[in-house]
């Protein structure tokens, strides 16, 4: 690891040192971990396997929760047979269609009943809206 220049040319100490070495450590397996959850963005021929519901869901989690603009404890997505139930509440309607993105972007989800309340939006939306693929 390289040695950073310290502005001061003050010595760090010992204990300094290893602090910022292993928060240094934590950051890069916090990027490694980002790297490992990717989705692939070309069509891949042949006919997908079929996905069991609760790898659906887990899929669905995970990529709500690595959103930055999504709140994710705010939404719950209910699968049963590939077709995704979302309810919960977002901040506006760009956050609702960037959750019915990343739903409908997870392998396996044959449909979505979107039930996801907007708190700021003074239309509203209506209830239940379908999206199928």
């Amino acid at each position: 690891m390289r040695e950073r220049e310290n502005p001061l040319g003050e010595q760090e100490s010992a204990h300094d040192r290893e602090l910022r070495e292993k928060a240094e450590r934590e950051q890069q397996e916090i990027e490694m971990t980002r790297r490992e959850f990717y989705w692939p963005y070309e069509k891949v021929p042949g006919q997908a396997p079929q996905r069991s519901d609760a790898d659906i869901a887990r899929d669905i989690e995970t990529a709500l929760f690595y959103n930055e603009r999504v709140r994710s404890y705010e939404v719950k997505c209910d699968v049963h047979d590939g077709q995704v139930t979302c309810s919960g509440t977002v901040d506006d309607e760009t956050t609702r269609r960037l959750v019915e993105d990343i739903v409908m972007g997870v392998p396996g989800c044959k449909g979505l009943v979107d039930n996801i309340q907007v708190r700021s939006s003074a239309q509203g939306k209506s209830e239940g809206q379908n999206l199928t693929s």
